[in-house]
């Protein structure tokens, strides 16, 4: 006898060891979907969907019903999404407020994402996505005599394309309340990974003419390299929003920024301490 079920019902049981669990649901057909759902002591979460098209780890991305919404109807959802979680921060972020002022149900917010997490995650690679594609237009450095300008470059791009999106309060948002340990922070990792892999390559082509320190690894440099972006734009950003510094000073903490990643990724002469494109 074939087994069926009420669309919509929901069952959820506890396994061995105690961080598992089986759950099942019910199809739209009356066919019963089961899977296994795994909670470990961070409190991260993994979902394995099996008996649909359906397959995913983690957080998700938007539903292809709202990447499929025309260019208008989208940034209008995002825009009022940015400002409430820039204003609210993420923990704080009313849903119900979101829907109330963007003027739509839950019903259909269901349709489009998954969760409060599906949106805010598809605002952000929605920014680094356009963030990769104008990097990518910009080009990679020439040669060594431009390479320092050229980082500095696109640190100026970035900055300009958080701007433009309204991203720079969230991104300050992110490094306040974001952990770690938080699923979110994973998955933030991941759509970082296009970026990361290109600056890497952006050493790399640094160290094959010389310039680009070699006694540390490429990804260790990569990361002392953000924490110190992380660490400036934090405080800068606070700045910013407290009391907007002058152009004139603006320019001279960018110029420390330079300064800064340039001495932490400059390849020394190691007898007179110098980079090496001032030797004589």
């Amino acid at each position: 006898m074939r087994n069926s079920c009420s669309h919509g019902s929901f069952g959820l049981r506890n396994l061995n060891p105690p961080e598992h669990y089986l759950w099942l649901a019910c199809g739209r057909r009356g066919e019963v979907l089961t899977g296994a759902l795994f909670l470990t002591r961070a409190t991260q979460q993994r979902y394995l969907y099996r008996g649909s098209d359906r397959r995913f780890e983690g957080t998700v991305m938007a539903l292809q019903r709202f990447l499929n919404l025309p260019k208008e109807e989208k940034d209008k959802v995002l825009g009022i999404a940015k400002k409430q979680f820039a204003q609210y921060g993420y923990d704080q972020m009313s849903l119900n407020f979101f829907l109330k002022e963007l003027g739509i149900s839950k019903g259909q917010f269901y349709y489009w994402f998954e969760d409060k997490a599906d949106l805010f995650l598809t605002i952000i690679k929605e920014g680094l996505d356009l963030l990769h594609e104008r990097l990518i237009d910009h080009g990679m450095p020439t040669s060594k005599s431009v390479f320092w300008d050229h980082l500095g470059e696109e640190r100026a791009i970035a900055e300009k394309l958080w701007q433009e999106k309204g991203l720079v309060e969230i991104g300050r948002m992110i490094s306040q309340q974001i952990t770690p340990l938080n699923p979110i922070n994973q998955r933030l990792d991941e759509y970082v990974l296009p970026l990361k892999s290109r600056d890497l390559s952006v050493l790399e082509l640094g160290r094959g003419w010389g310039i680009v320190r070699t006694d540390i690894g490429l990804n260790t440099l990569y990361e002392l390299v953000e924490s110190v972006q992380r660490a400036f734009y934090s405080v800068i950003g606070g700045l910013y929003f407290k009391n907007p510094p002058e152009l004139e000073d603006y320019e001279t903490i960018q110029a420390m920024l330079d300064q800064t990643i340039r001495s932490l990724l400059e390849h020394k002469d190691r007898e007179s301490g110098k980079g090496l494109e001032n030797r004589h």
